[in-house]
């Protein structure tokens, strides 16, 4: 863990807050290795990480001015996408696809500012007038499925190649922090190998956990992926019998975790899967709005409840490591700051011989140095192979 994280987990959250605004406007931000991480994902996401720059790097009072200068940004693109969209005739440099998701992403970064539900529903809306318009102009449509779920729905978004197929199918999970919308790059890759991608937001994650549903057990996994899987039978486009999960950090567990309980899945892999027999102490260790997205995907509210969830979290996912059939390829960063790298071989030795653990050189939690720059296109080959 790094010095500044580490004296910030120990702060009361005021004061994680208040020093937050001043790494932010001072620049220093974007040189710590979390936040570096971050910012970097965000531009392989489709975000401009020069642009985030330019609307933080001045004088904040607190947390609201930060989130006002992203509000800020993520509105100005958004217009010129419109008047990109609205003047596609003429000849531009700019893309109105790949600006709507830039301003999406903008909007999507204040969540880990916000601590309050309202106002993170309110943004959510705004991102999700440019993730419609994103999904409403991509060659070809990106589709939204939805799905009834115990006390709401639960959503996700399906990329198909243009063609007959039927397609291989991977089923994509976000992060802990993460929502599908942040999976789009990724299925580009998939689209670019012929393979169709269904990135779904599991009960209690982003637009599912706003319609009610929550996390409650990992049997949740399996249940949503069913429906997904019914859905996929019956798509005459998708191949069911040809079907792989992926999911980067919280989802690269997700997605062993969701071989284990399904043998349709026949391949998994993933980036930065933590390690789940220390997840309680991870958790401890995390900055105040990290611990609250718990709290959010889960319904939960005091400290001891959330321990007691993650602890069976972790009881529930080791004896399904067992039952991993599939090939799994886990990758880590050599300098990951969520788990130790060599954790990751802990979780394929347990599955075995069909399992491969790679580590990463001088990268970290999501890989962030490398995933743009040839490790999403080896990780999508890899699909490509195993899914035919």
């Amino acid at each position: 863990m790094n010095l500044i994280k580490l004296i910030l987990t120990k702060m009361p959250e005021k004061w994680q807050k208040k020093i937050t605004v001043k790494l932010i406007s001072s620049g220093k931000i974007f040189t710590t290795p979390i936040w570096k991480m971050l910012f970097q994902t965000l531009s392989f996401y489709g975000g401009d990480e020069m642009k985030i720059r330019r609307a933080l790097i001045q004088e904040h009072e607190d947390i609201e001015s930060i989130v006002c200068k992203l509000d800020q940004l993520a509105k100005e693109t958004l217009q010129t996408a419109n008047k990109e969209n609205d003047n596609s005739s003429i000849a531009s440099q700019n893309n109105p696809e790949t600006l709507y998701l830039e301003a999406a992403l903008y909007y999507a970064v204040t969540f880990f500012f916000i601590s309050d539900e309202k106002r993170t529903r309110q943004i959510f809306a705004k991102a999700s007038v440019c993730f419609d318009k994103f999904r409403s102009i991509t060659t070809p449509q990106v589709q939204k499925w939805e799905f009834p779920y115990r006390n709401g729905k639960f959503f996700a978004h399906t990329y198909i190649p243009n063609g007959e197929g039927p397609f291989g199918v991977i089923i994509m999970y976000p992060g802990n922090e993460g929502i599908k919308e942040h999976m789009a790059t990724y299925a580009t890759y998939a689209k670019a190998r012929n393979l169709a991608t269904i990135a779904i937001d599991p009960p209690g994650w982003g637009e599912s956990g706003f319609s009610g549903c929550k996390f409650t057990e990992l049997e949740d996994y399996k249940k949503c992926t069913l429906q997904i899987l019914e859905k996929i039978k019956h798509h005459p486009k998708l191949d069911y019998n040809h079907v792989g999960s992926f999911g980067v950090s919280g989802g690269s567990l997700t997605s062993i975790i969701v071989a284990g309980f399904l043998n349709q899945i026949q391949a998994a892999a993933g980036i930065g899967a933590p390690d789940y027999k220390t997840m309680v102490n991870v958790w401890k260790n995390a900055l105040a709005e990290q611990k609250r997205q718990t709290y959010t995907w889960t319904g939960l509210t005091k400290k001891k409840d959330a321990i007691k969830f993650l602890q069976k979290y972790a009881e529930d996912t080791d004896p399904l490591l067992d039952h991993v059939s599939c090939p799994v390829l886990l990758i880590h960063g050599e300098n990951d700051y969520i788990t130790k790298a060599i954790k990751g071989k802990d979780i394929t030795d347990r599955i075995g011989s069909h399992a491969t653990h790679r580590i990463i050189p001088n990268d970290d939690h999501l890989c962030s140095n490398s995933i743009g720059k040839g490790l999403a296109d080896e990780i999508f080959d890899w699909f490509a192979k195993k899914l035919v």
